[in-house]
C-alpha cells in the first residue's frame, strides 16, 4: 500500500493507470484507500501485449451467505513475481451472470492471484485466499452488503487471520471514535483485497489477511487518511488515528 496522500483512487474498474501494471515500481504517486467504482464497460478486448497470458481458467460463484450476487464486478491482481497486472486491464470488465457465476480466462501458469470483488452496496470484507495458477480451478468469492457488515472479530482459516480495531480522532477533550470510515487491506498498491467501514462506535473488522506477514491497513474519510502496520500475531486492539 502507498503512503499517506490526499486523493481517492478510482482506477480499478477501468484498469487505465500504469500503477496497476507494474508491481513494486515505487514511482506511482501515493494514494488514499478507496473502493473501486462499478465498471463502465463489459467489453473483453485482447491484451495490449507485454504481459504473460495463458490458457487456464478460474471460475466460481460470488455470493453473500450462500445467495448468489448477480452483476458483481470480479477482478484479480495477477502477480508474476517481478511484475503483475490487473486482470481487467488486459481482458475488460468481468461481471457475474444472473446466477452469480464468473469465468476468468487466459491466465498464465505460475501466476499468483489476489481477487477483488465489488458491487455497489456491497464490500469484500474478507480477502479471498490467494491462488497460484496450475490448472483450471474453481474459486468461490464472497461479498457482504453494507447493511450486514460486522465489527466483531471473525474466524479465519489456517495461515490467515481476522483483525479488528477502532478508528479514532483527537479532539480538545481527547480521543473520539469515528464511524463511517473506509478501511482496507491492499496486498499490492491501490488494489484493495479486503474492505469495510467503521460502525457508529468506530469499530471495524477485516478477515482473510496473511497471519505470518506484517500487513498495512489504510483508513480514509474524505481527505483524511491514516495507515497502521499490524505485525504477525496481532488480531485485535488495532487503533488508527485520523489526522
Amino acid at each position: 500500500m502507498s503512503r499517506v496522500a490526499q486523493r481517492v483512487v478510482q482506477q480499478f474498474a477501468t484498469g487505465a493507470t500504469l500503477s496497476l501494471l507494474i508491481a513494486g515500481c515505487g514511482s506511482s504517486p501515493p494514494s488514499a484507500p478507496g473502493v473501486p467504482p462499478p465498471p463502465t464497460s463489459t467489453g473483453s478486448g485482447g491484451p495490449p501485449g507485454g504481459f504473460a497470458t495463458g490458457s487456464y481458467t478460474i471460475s466460481g460463484v460470488v455470493a453473500e451467505y450462500g445467495r448468489p450476487v448477480a452483476s458483481a464486478n470480479v477482478n484479480a491482481w495477477v502477480d508474476l513475481g517481478n511484475s503483475g497486472y490487473s486482470y481487467m486491464y488486459l481482458h475488460g470488465a468481468l461481471l457475474t451472470d444472473p446466477n452469480g457465476r464468473y469465468r476468468m480466462t487466459g491466465l498464465p501458469g505460475g501466476a499468483r492471484l489476489w481477487f477483488q470483488t465489488y458491487k455497489d452496496g456491497y464490500v469484500q470484507q474478507c480477502a479471498a485466499p490467494t491462488v497460484t495458477v496450475s490448472g483450471d480451478t474453481a474459486v468461490d468469492l464472497a461479498l457482504v452488503s453494507k447493511a450486514n457488515l460486522t465489527a466483531s472479530p471473525m474466524p479465519a482459516a489456517v495461515g490467515l487471520r481476522g483483525v479488528s480495531g477502532t478508528i479514532v480522532e483527537m479532539t480538545a477533550t481527547g480521543k473520539r471514535p469515528v464511524g463511517g470510515v473506509f478501511v482496507d487491506f491492499e496486498p499490492t498498491m491501490d488494489f484493495p483485497a479486503a474492505v469495510t467501514y467503521s460502525d457508529g462506535t468506530g469499530r471495524f473488522a477485516l478477515c482473510g489477511l496473511p497471519a505470518s506477514d506484517t500487513v498495512q491497513l489504510g483508513a480514509g474519510l474524505g481527505n483524511r487518511v491514516a495507515y497502521v502496520n499490524v505485525p504477525p500475531g496481532q488480531t485485535g486492539d488495532i487503533e488508527i488515528t485520523l489526522p
